[in-house]
C-alpha cells in the first residue's frame, strides 16, 4: 500500500504517530528510547523499536488469525506499522 507519511500528531515515551494522506490510517513509529526512574532519565536501547514493532505485528496478525479484530493493517518497515485511526483509551502501566 503506497501512502504519504505526514505531520506528527502524537509523541509518547515509546512511539510516535503520524497522519497519512488517508485520514483513516496512521503510521505508528516505535522508538529506541526508554524511560528510567519514572521518566526522569531517558536512554536509547539498540533495536528496541524494531523488536517492539516485530512483536506487536506478530501479535496483531495472530489475533486476526482467530478473527479478533485489531487496528493493525501492515508492517511498513523495521520500526513502523500502518494502523487504523481510532479513539484511544488513555491506559498506561
Amino acid at each position: 500500500m503506497r501512502l504519504e507519511k505526514r505531520e506528527l500528531i502524537y509523541e509518547g515515551r515509546a512511539k510516535k504517530l503520524y497522519q497519512t494522506d488517508r485520514p483513516e490510517l496512521i503510521v505508528q513509529e516505535f522508538s529506541d528510547e526508554t524511560s528510567l526512574s519514572d521518566g526522569k532519565m531517558k536512554a536509547k536501547v539498540k533495536n528496541k523499536g524494531t523488536l517492539n514493532n516485530q512483536s506487536s505485528s506478530y501479535l496483531f496478525e495472530y489475533l486476526e488469525g482467530y478473527h479478533i479484530p485489531t487496528h493493525f493493517v501492515e508492517q511498513l518497515s523495521d520500526c513502523e506499522m500502518l494502523v487504523k485511526r481510532l479513539e484511544t483509551v488513555p491506559l498506561h502501566w
